[in-house]
């Protein structure tokens, strides 16, 4: 995460466009934290969705690791179920009309490199927490998680807002981790509404 975090940096030195709005679901909300913690004027806000600031729980890090393996190994067919269970929740899934937006999720991921995915995974699984470095963050912040969010739930989402001072916290019903697909329509309008105040202020 330290390492994406550095690209992120330098690429936005290297754009000149700082400061920016900075929206990170999951893994960029491991990376937007550490980048509004650790260069708060390189930003201008933070949006954080689906995301947690402490470690992976311990009872999931083995889970993810063999998963990570499996995958590198088999691809993601013998695993779908599973890894399903974690990115959507069970209103999506259940959904006949999620069918073309899984398979283009499941289209994406074939065709990444199976190496790459698995280390990506491991960042995720053996990253450090920043729930101590993220109370000194001071940009607008705006925490959003779905409510049926099995790899991180609400109350990692809770944690984070009670932890950044100021921060707003919403909770998205019917909704799982992968938001911005699952729902649309709602996170969009959740931005636009916090951008606004952004802006104004």
């Amino acid at each position: 995460m330290d390492t994406l975090t550095g690209d992120a940096v330098a690429l936005i030195r290297e754009l000149g466009v700082a400061p920016v709005h900075w929206v990170g679901l999951s893994m960029g909300g491991f990376i937007g934290q550490r980048i509004a913690a650790r260069h708060g004027e390189l930003l201008r806000s933070l949006i954080l969705l689906d995301t947690s600031a402490g470690p992976e729980d311990p009872g999931k890090v083995r889970e993810y690791k063999q998963l990570a393996w499996l995958l590198r190994l088999f691809g993601i067919k013998p695993i779908l179920g599973k890894v399903s269970s974690y990115m959507f929740g069970p209103t999506f899934l259940a959904d006949p009309a999620s069918k073309t937006t899984i398979d283009e999720w499941v289209s994406r991921l074939n065709r990444s490199k199976r190496a790459a995915v698995r280390k990506a995974v491991l960042g995720v699984a053996d990253r450090a927490p920043v729930d101590q470095e993220i109370t000194g963050i001071t940009v607008p912040t705006l925490v959003v998680v779905g409510a049926d969010d099995k790899a991180t739930p609400p109350e990692k989402a809770e944690r984070i807002a009670a932890r950044i001072p100021g921060a707003q916290l919403q909770i998205v019903a019917n909704c799982g981790h992968t938001s911005t697909l699952e729902q649309p329509v709602t996170i969009i309008g959740l931005l636009d509404k916090f951008l606004a105040t952004v802006d104004q202020a």
